[in-house]
């Protein structure tokens, strides 16, 4: 009877390591809404009034939700322009910060970004990738899109990816293994 104590003791440990594992999956995400009272309030640089090159920005808060994120790049790596049309791409650099369920933050960077807008169509629009972990130490990656069309208004899609890192999972299976070894060897006694 002792052993088979011991034996769900080590169990349910290993079962609330699994938990906190598991509990990445809470903070993977796609929203998709647009800019308007009752969905996300959005903002992001207009290019039309800063210098081509410059670095992009935007910020969104999802309604009825704990979401929220801010943003900014490095400098464009490069970019084009004419009388009618901008684009823009960027590098590794920049900031990527993030709130997400149960209070927690994420602090990270952006990894690649495309901004551009259409002058003739007033339409404009950034797409960012990320990555950086959470406070709790999860590593996560994911793409913000954030545009602007003439007529139709501002949108705002998030998609965050969150992954335990190969040391937790590995840390989890040779737990395991050792936690049924154990217990076939001490119950078969």
């Amino acid at each position: 009877m002792r052993n088979l104590v011991r034996c769900l003791t080590l169990f349910l440990l290993l079962a609330s390591f699994s938990a906190a594992t598991a509990w990445a999956d809470d903070l993977d995400v796609h929203l998709d809404a647009p800019c308007i009272v009752g969905h996300a309030a959005c903002d992001f640089t207009p290019f039309e009034h800063f210098d081509f090159g410059d670095s992009a920005a935007g910020s969104a808060t999802f309604t009825n939700s704990p979401w929220s994120l801010t943003f900014e790049t490095a400098p464009a790596e490069s970019w084009m322009s004419n009388f009618y049309f901008y684009q823009a791409e960027f590098g590794r650099g920049g900031t990527f910060q993030m709130t997400g369920p149960d209070n927690l933050t994420f602090a990270g960077q952006v990894t690649y970004g495309y901004a551009y807008a259409d002058f003739l169509a007033n339409n404009d629009g950034v797409d960012i990738f990320f990555d950086g972990y959470w406070s709790n130490n999860e590593p996560a990656t994911g793409e913000v899109l954030m545009n602007f069309y003439e007529g139709v208004g501002s949108h705002v899609t998030l998609d965050v990816t969150t992954v335990p890192e190969p040391t937790s999972l590995a840390l989890l299976g040779s737990g395991a293994a050792g936690v049924w070894g154990l217990c076939r060897r001490r119950l078969s006694s």
